[in-house]
């Protein structure tokens, strides 16, 4: 529970904040925990929500004059308050003055990650008080993490009312029962409230379920939520296991979902499985729909763009190209053609099994290191790699190395009782997948290490994007 849900519910109960001590205030977020979800949400998430409930059916033409009128407000809150935003707009020549199209943000320069890391950048609105703002760090995947800012309290608004929007696809309704694999703590599961249970990623394997499958089972998820890795990992418990657990809905972000994944997913909960992509900058928001599998990115989250290592707007349907993001909710710290690092393939201005006129991206091939270089420089994307689940029977997990292009590495974890030749049939579909230019070798380890936010990286390079054979 916030400190601000805290004065609130002491002002409620007609108390101020000095005088509600702290075993009060303890009381107070146990009882805040249990209250029901529609009692929990601002006033802010509620406008939100049924605004984004009331666009399900809008057209193009009135999705962009929306977006345009946003977009022209978000650049004019940059220029008057962002001493950078105003500099570097100024020095191109653009403005609020030269949005007269969605087309015209081409004109507008890049935001770089390296710009916000810059010495003396200075990306904060002045017009919001210092006590207002919280720092965000991003995970860092790609290298040093970036800071930014967010306004207390309202970053967590707009992101759980985007989730309810995207996520409802699969029935999700906060409330639900939910069983959620994105945490690593020392004990094998805990209970974050009644509705929510909580499985700590280094326990999710075989030899550690006796320790929480039960509690699962009795707690009765009606929905998932976690990383592709470790729900996957839960897959493969149950089929290690023969345990069954049946839910309504999977839901996984923060890593990219490859097919074998969705493959072991859903066969193993019996159930769809929704891919869903966002970011702690909250620049953007985007899933799939209920037929397509494909991602649309939400446009009352602000503006997706796709462009080519030049810089120039991808347009044809298959071609693969850099997230841009603007949003219209980074009021702290203003994301204007924010260049996120992760890769997609451009699907079209609207999805035709669902009708929505949403952009989409028929993948997303992740963060730009998650790609293998060949001897020749050619770079193929981890996510291309298309293998079938069945491929895994005897495979915990893998990750591809690389110390110079050309040369890979694959290090596998096995199964209980599996053998050293466990991996032959992975090694063989990467190597025809991969085509010329790579050779491939095999190392059994015992563990893949996570990031410090509890991903799976599968691409690891020990070399620069710069460096090339010859």
């Amino acid at each position: 529970m916030s400190a601000a849900a805290t004065d609130w519910v002491g002002r409620l109960l007609g108390l101020g904040r000095r005088v509600v001590s702290a075993p009060a205030k303890e009381r107070l977020r146990r009882a805040y925990r249990v209250l029901p979800d529609s009692w929990r949400h601002t006033p802010e998430f509620r406008a939100l929500a049924r605004e984004l409930r009331a666009s399900e059916g809008w057209s193009a033409d009135r999705i962009a004059a929306l977006q345009l009128e946003r977009l022209r407000e978000t650049v004019r809150r940059a220029e008057a308050h962002v001493p950078a935003h105003r500099a570097r707009f100024a020095a191109a020549g653009v403005g609020a003055h030269s949005l007269r199209s969605l087309d015209d943000l081409a004109r507008f320069p890049f935001l770089h990650k390296d710009d916000l890391r810059a010495p003396g950048a200075d990306f904060l609105a002045r017009d919001l008080a210092p006590e207002r703002l919280e720092r965000v760090a991003s995970g860092g995947t790609t290298g040093v993490p970036v800071t930014f800012h967010h306004v207390a309290g309202e970053h967590q608004d707009v992101t759980r009312a985007f989730q309810l929007a995207l996520w409802g696809r699969v029935g999700f309704a906060y409330g639900a029962r939910v069983l959620d694999l994105t945490a690593s703590f020392r004990a094998p599961y805990g209970y974050a409230d009644p509705r929510l249970l909580r499985v700590a990623i280094p326990w999710l394997h075989a030899a550690g379920a006796a320790e929480w499958l039960d509690e699962v089972r009795r707690f009765r998820p009606a929905f998932v939520l976690g990383l592709p890795s470790t729900v996957a990992a839960l897959a493969q418990v149950l089929e290690d296991t023969g345990a069954s657990l049946r839910v309504r809905g999977v839901v996984v972000g923060s890593e990219v979902l490859h097919p074998w994944q969705r493959e072991r997913i859903g066969a193993a909960l019996g159930c769809r499985v929704l891919a869903w992509y966002g970011m702690s900058e909250g620049a953007g928001y985007a899933a799939g729909c209920e037929r397509s599998d494909a991602y649309h990115f939400h446009p009352l989250a602000g503006v997706m763009e796709l462009v080519d290592d030049a810089g120039r707007p991808v347009t044809e349907p298959g071609a693969e190209g850099e997230i841009v993001l603007t949003g219209f909710f980074t009021r702290a710290t203003p994301f204007i053609r924010f260049r996120t690092g992760d890769r997609g393939v451009w699907g079209g201005a609207g999805c035709p099994e669902c009708g929505r006129a949403h952009p989409v991206l028929r993948a997303i091939h992740g963060r730009t290191q998650e790609f293998l270089v060949a001897a020749d420089g050619r770079r193929v994307p981890h996510s291309a790699l298309n293998v079938h689940a069945a491929v895994f029977g005897g495979i915990h997990g893998y990750q591809l190395a690389q110390a110079r292009p050309g040369e890979v590495e694959l290090r596998w974890v096995g199964a209980p009782g599996s053998g050293d030749d466990a991996c032959a049939e992975l090694l063989v579909r990467l190597e025809r997948q991969l085509g010329a230019g790579f050779r491939l070798a095999a190392r059994r380890v015992e563990e893949i290490p996570r990031t410090a936010r509890g991903k799976h990286v599968f691409v690891v390079r020990g070399f620069g994007e710069q460096e090339r054979a010859g």
